[in-house]
């Protein structure tokens, strides 16, 4: 009974630590600070989008027309996506802080029941270590909560130890009806682009398997293709389009991945060590040394530590994949096999969270038993990690750089201004940004020609291209960003080069641009919305209307009428 009552008391802690980190999203509202690449930049909006406009089950060859003259509908992802739902019933702001609420909810629980049942076994304990190991499975379950995860994923990685708890029930022959429901729920609030890889790796370990026991796992295999069967019905949209394309994608064109082999293995050591920005790991600090030292005093006193091994192995194999993903010498597989230049397989390193936690509560349960002090030690690297984890908390990171709140972002009293200034209905002309992330724009209901976006024509890149052509001829790296990628269909300009938050604390000034005013009409572009003012707007056939700014928001925005 206190062993039980103790679990309890620690399972609220924990919980009471979850919705402290949370809080400034329940207390500053729209103006806590928040990520904007891959978030408010893009996502965000396009759920405000669709929920809005009613688009949410639109027809298969829906175009919205807020973007690039007509988006098609595949571009936004699937209505069966809880994360999009949340944006119908609630407000933008509302429906972000819900998400990120259940994202840290699920992985706190998913986490806990991964090592509670399959890696820190009660069975391997000693009785008088039991309080201990469940110090050990909550604390970690609360480090890996506390993970900085791309808002907009959902379950995709937060979700990645109740995956691999219900497979791993299922390949034991030990799950239960719950296992089977979690395999169905899990894909009603994810991706398929992200989760296919922990599907790809179960299938390994199916095969392992087979190979080791010589016994096929049908339960096993069952579970993979049900879980995989159903994340392509919700994302049926995507399947559709790849079987009968209506369009030629943009990403054909990707032309990525030209490191050299040094680089490679630069590069390799770099996701291993530090991992990557949508997966972040944070496990440089305390992490990784810790795991490191817990395997070294496995080695020391002969014991063995396959499991450790076997994780860091884990790691080093998905860096190592993820590295040569951008080797120069996979340009022959990706000219020649379109599936490989436009679809991202190096994401397999989207499986580092879920394996580096474990790897951490297997690293501090062997310097517990081993180690003099070692429940000291335990406890304080648990404390240190939670504290390192509040460090990049979104409120006190992006806070501390300067960046804007939510609020001050999308600046919907500014652009209200701008609009009624306008005077005419949002739908009945095309706009563009310069130096400003045109989804701020998108977000306050005008239509734009410029996006930020994974999935559309081939031939509208090129199309828009033409707009600033011979702003990229004066600058490589412009020209490369959006020649070889092109994901983001913005108006770049050689002085202004890849920024495109300029603040009205900057001085920056454009005196030699040069737009092809012309092909910006032709495409129904009547409006430019600048953070800074252009000093040769008359040059480049564009007439100066007024300049925008409130003292609560970071934009001054200079706006110019084509022609």
């Amino acid at each position: 009974m206190s062993q039980y009552l103790n679990q309890q008391k620690g399972i609220l802690i924990a919980l009471a630590i979850i919705m402290l980190y949370l809080s400034p999203l329940y207390l500053l509202g729209e103006n806590a600070h928040v990520r904007i690449h891959d978030n408010i930049d893009s996502n965000i909006g396009w759920y405000k989008l669709l929920a809005q406009n009613g688009h949410i089950f639109g027809p298969l060859h829906l175009l919205v027309q807020n973007m690039m003259n007509g988006m098609p509908r595949v571009a936004f992802g699937s209505e069966f996506n809880l994360n999009l739902w949340l944006y119908a019933f609630f407000q933008p702001f509302t429906s972000y802080t819900i998400n990120a609420t259940l994202m840290r909810l699920a992985a706190f629980v998913g986490m806990y029941l991964l090592l509670k049942h399959h890696f820190i076994k009660k069975d391997n304990i000693s009785s008088t270590g039991n309080r201990d190991r469940e110090i050990i499975i909550i604390g970690t379950s609360l480090t890996f909560a506390l993970l900085p995860y791309w808002p907009s994923g959902g379950l995709s990685i937060a979700g990645q130890p109740l995956i691999l708890f219900a497979f791993l029930n299922i390949r034991a022959h030990k799950a239960s009806y719950k296992d089977w429901l979690l395999l169905f729920l899990i894909p009603l609030y994810s991706n398929l682009i992200y989760v296919c890889f922990m599907l790809a790796v179960l299938g390994l370990l199916l095969l392992y398997d087979w190979v080791k026991t010589r016994k096929f796992n049908l339960n096993f295999m069952a579970g993979i293709a049900f879980m995989s069967l159903i994340y392509c019905l919700v994302d049926y949209r995507m399947i559709y389009s790849i079987i009968h394309p209506d369009f030629v994608n943009f990403r054909t064109e990707f032309n990525l991945g030209h490191t050299s082999l040094p680089g490679v293995f630069r590069l390799a050591l770099k996701n291993f060590t530090v991992g990557h920005g949508h997966v972040a790991t944070v496990h440089f600090f305390l992490v990784l040394p810790l795991t490191i030292a817990a395997l070294a005093v496995a080695i020391i006193r002969r014991e063995k530590a396959k499991l450790l091994i076997s994780l860091l192995l884990i790691h080093g194999a998905l860096s190592i994949w993820y590295a040569f993903w951008y080797w120069e010498g996979m340009r022959v597989i990706k000219d020649k096999f379109s599936i490989a230049n436009t679809f991202n397989f190096s994401r397999f390193q989207f499986l580092h969270p879920v394996f580096w936690y474990v790897s951490f509560a297997v690293a501090l349960m062997i310097l517990l038993q081993r180690v003099k002090h070692g429940r000291k030690i335990a406890l304080a690297a648990l404390c240190l990690q939670v504290g390192i984890l509040f460090c990049f908390n979104d409120e006190i990171l992006y806070r501390t750089v300067g960046h804007p709140s939510y609020k001050q972002f999308y600046a919907e009293g500014l652009f209200k201004e701008i609009q009624h200034f306008i005077g005419r209905k949002q739908p009945d002309y095309r706009a563009v940004s310069i130096g400003l992330h045109p989804i701020i724009a998108q977000y306050n209901g005008f239509y734009t020609l410029d996006f930020y976006n994974n999935i559309y024509p081939l031939s509208y890149k090129h199309k828009f291209r033409e707009i600033a052509a011979a702003e990229f001829e004066k600058n490589k790296k412009i020209r490369r960003y959006y020649d070889n990628w092109g994901a983001r269909c913005y108006i770049f300009t050689a002085e202004l080069k890849k920024k495109y938050m300029f603040t009205k604390k900057s001085k920056t000034q454009l005196h030699h641009l040069q737009l092809n005013s012309k092909a910006l009409a032709q495409m129904g572009g009547e409006y430019v919305f600048s953070a800074v003012k252009i000093n040769n707007n008359r040059e480049n056939h564009l007439t100066f209307l007024k300049a925008f700014e409130h003292k609560d928001t970071p934009w001054r925005i200079y706006l110019y009428k084509v022609g």
